[in-house]
């Protein structure tokens, strides 16, 4: 798999690449050693070259160094990050766009940089060793692999545990392993004199600024068609073939329809879900209209499951395998030879809309986020380890950056890099200024779509059922009937409309709806008795992913998870730790609550198992 791996001060072994995907080159020096294990495309954005003062290594895609280039006069990319680090030794790579990491030794000084990029989608693992040396890699499984090879000790990490079977992810700078920390998006580690300083270069707030309506809309319009252009010229730039993602969101959707009208036309669209669902009708329709090629992926029957162990080395826990699985069960079987970045529209939803239902700014909790609360208590004395201004800025870094950021692992990165549009540092920042009033309901979404982009507004959008065009409609009539005074009330700590809300009747309505399976919405609650109010149940087949109606109709796949539990769990030697894990799988009949507990089991197989 892609990026690096490097030991410094230590002469411990480094353990043997099994990927023969990937470009491996290296530099050794007298008290250090650094391979590049790379993924063949856009090979001149990516490097690792020395000079007589430094090691330079840069892994990923950066969308605007002909820019840079440009900006600095210098004709080779090369020269431009030497000649950017001059000006600006720590935080050169502030300037870069796109989906990268790097590190820079400074030899006179016995200095080392490593970097990730703003929104971290590109990881980098550290760890102190028992001799005082340090290992850094960009893999769970490099990390792993070779403190096992040199029998280096690796404690469980039981916060992290907890994380990954209630929220669902581990977040801020945790991994199951004690030993092992992340470096988060926006921060960079100096390693000097035997110690790792962690600092942050950069920081997203939403702090909100007024702006008429059209001109957060001329904004939104302006900068998201900048990022679209930045990436899909990269494909041009290679000569490579455009392939973007598309379901019956308004992400993907706008990522392609964008791209569309910009002039990248020729394209592959991909989807992948339960067969007949929304999500494949839409995509195909919009697709066909387009004039795009169009391929589709079957989740049927919940087949991706299998692939537990699989795709447990690409996260190692750190999101549930899900999470991996039906992605990857599509994007493991692409040819990439002719085809560049897999353009997404990966947390388009919570950038121009919001994490947050109700526009009003809280404090952050564990639990926000979270997929499972059965057993949250467990973290309640958990202390973040960074500052966030308030819940929507947690909800981003941890779920929207450090959970999706997991996902992208699954789009095929050990052959091409996948970004998305909405991942855009300056379209970040800017929809982050518009208020929350005006992005929560995806309020001024809906606008942008409707006056920018108003034949995309044609098509249904999956997660309500009709056009936005018909949901606008609706609002209105609703608007003219009442003053908008709005009221809400917490559930489970959500907040929600209040029976005296004008829009708590249209949210019964579609709590009813996804109760009855006729609309899938992400945290659907259960509750069937006072003690069992656990996450959300996707029972019928009309879901793009419906895991209970696989797990309680498939008995193939019931009994091969249920296997797979009964024969691994014990390489869990936490007994609270397993008694509350046994609980969620054995009694609660979510099938989100089980798929939790079976991460962690697959991932200490892996670091624990042996």
């Amino acid at each position: 798999m892609p990026g690096f791996i490097a030991t410094i001060g230590t002469n411990i072994k480094v353990a043997s690449s099994k990927e023969e995907r990937c470009l491996l080159s290296s530099i050794q020096g007298k008290n250090f050693f650094i391979e590049h294990r790379t993924n063949r495309k856009f090979s001149n954005d990516k490097f690792l070259f020395e000079n007589d003062g430094y090691i330079f290594l840069l892994d990923g895609v950066v969308f605007n160094n002909h820019q840079l280039m440009e900006k600095y006069k210098c004709s080779e990319w090369k020269e431009c990050v030497e000649k950017m680090h001059s000006k600006n030794a720590l935080t050169f790579y502030n300037e870069f766009r796109g989906s990268f990491l790097g590190l820079v030794y400074e030899k006179n000084k016995d200095s080392w940089l490593f970097y990730t990029d703003h929104v971290g989608d590109k990881q980098i693992f550290y760890t102190k060793l028992e001799d005082g040396g340090w290992l850094i890699g960009t893999e769970m499984n490099y990390m792993v692999e070779t403190i096992q090879l040199n029998n280096q000790k690796l404690t469980p990490n039981r916060d992290a545990a907890y994380m990954a079977i209630t929220l669902g992810y581990v977040i801020e700078d945790n991994t199951l392993v004690k030993e092992i920390r992340k470096l988060v998006a926006g921060h960079y580690l100096v390693l000097s004199n035997g110690e790792i300083i962690e600092s942050q270069y950069h920081r997203f707030n939403n702090t909100p600024i007024e702006r008429s309506k059209e001109e957060m809309i001329e904004g939104i319009d302006r900068l998201f068609k900048k990022a679209v252009k930045l990436q899909f010229e990269k494909d041009k730039e290679y000569g490579y073939r455009h392939i973007a993602c598309l379901s019956g969101g308004l992400d993907s959707r706008m990522t392609v329809w964008v791209a569309h009208e910009l002039g990248y036309t020729h394209q592959l669209n991909m989807t992948f879900c339960q067969s007949n669902y929304l999500d494949f009708k839409i995509a195909q329709q919009i697709a066909t209209d387009l004039r795009h090629d169009f391929m589709y992926k079957a989740l049927d029957g919940g087949n991706c499951i299998y692939d537990i162990d699989r795709v447990s080395k690409l996260s190692y826990g750190m999101a549930c395998f899900f999470g991996l699985s039906h992605t990857f069960s599509m994007f493991n079987k692409i040819n990439y030879q002719d085809y560049g970045i897999i353009h997404s529209g990966m947390i388009g939803d919570v950038v121009v809309g919001s994490y947050m239902y109700a526009p009003q700014y809280r404090p952050a909790l564990i639990s926000d986020g979270a997929y499972s609360t059965q057993v949250i208590d467990r973290l309640k004395d958990y202390s973040f380890k960074y500052t966030y201004d308030n819940a929507e800025i947690y909800m981003m870094y941890n779920r929207g950056f450090g959970f999706c950021g997991q996902g992208a692992l699954a789009y095929g990165h050990e052959e091409t890099e996948t970004f998305s549009p909405f991942y855009d540092v300056d379209f970040l920042e800017y929809c982050f200024s518009i208020p929350l009033e005006w992005r929560c309901d995806h309020k001024i979404y809906h606008e942008w779509i409707l006056s920018k982009c108003p034949k995309a507004a044609d098509y249904i959008w999956e997660r309500i059922g009709i056009t936005i065009k018909e949901y606008k409609s609706k609002c209105q009539d609703l608007q003219q009937k009442q003053l908008i005074s709005r009221h809400y009330i917490q559930i489970f700590g959500m907040q929600v409309p209040a029976p005296n809300d004008p829009y708590f009747g249209e949210y019964i309505k579609g709590f009813v709806s996804r109760r009855l399976g006729l609309r899938k919405k992400v945290g659907k609650q259960v509750q069937q008795t006072e003690e069992d109010n656990h996450t959300f149940m996707l029972e019928t087949k009309d879901h793009m992913n419906p895991v209970d109606y696989w797990y309680y109709g498939n008995l193939e796949l019931k009994a091969f998870m249920d296997d797979y539990w009964r024969t691994n769990k014990n390489v869990v030697n936490d007994k609270q730790l397993l008694t509350d894990m046994t609980y969620l799988y054995e009694d609660c009949k979510a099938t989100y609550d089980k798929l939790q507990p079976l991460t962690v089991v697959a991932a200490y197989k892996l670091i624990f198992g042996k």
